[in-house]
């Protein structure tokens, strides 16, 4: 389950094995309500192609969002450069649109469309850590993950 949820959120056929092994060992067997990536390839001048950017993955209790900055897909000792943070979604304190990251024009569409192209949901969690969504261009479920978040907004 939690590759076939990687491939989509990363349009990846796989994440190098240290990088799902660290998801695994943090989500076990929970089941994955939603998850984005905005994962890329780079190409440096001289070796390897490395791995950057970001995945966040909501189950029913918990947010956990990893970052990739120049991921080998087969490590080098001594690289550290994966980062996993997991908290309980419990600890959202605002859910907001900012004006600055979404223009009228890309809330036109019909109700029932998909997410906007340009629309950003800004969370904030308690100790001031923000996650904005959608990571990858088309945000696809977004829209039936937000409302199950209000549930998760505290004073």
């Amino acid at each position: 389950m939690l590759v076939r949820v990687l491939r989509e959120a990363t349009g990846f056929p796989a994440l190098p094995l240290h990088v799902a092994y660290r998801l695994h060992a943090v989500l076990g067997d929970h089941e994955v309500l939603w998850a984005d990536s905005d994962v890329n390839v780079r190409q440096p001048d001289q070796g390897p192609q490395k791995l950057g950017g970001s995945i966040v993955i909501f189950t029913a209790t918990t947010v956990v969002q990893l970052k990739l900055d120049g991921t080998a897909l087969r490590p080098q000792p001594d690289e550290r450069t994966v980062a996993l943070e997991a908290w309980p979604r419990s600890a959202l304190r605002s859910l907001r649109f900012e004006a600055a990251e979404n223009a009228d024009t890309d809330w036109e569409s019909a109700w029932n469309a998909p997410w906007p192209r340009g629309g950003r949901a800004r969370l904030t969690y308690e100790g001031q850590t923000v996650v904005v969504l959608p990571l990858s261009q088309t945000g696809d479920g977004l829209a039936d993950l937000l409302p199950q978040l209000l549930d998760d907004l505290r004073p």
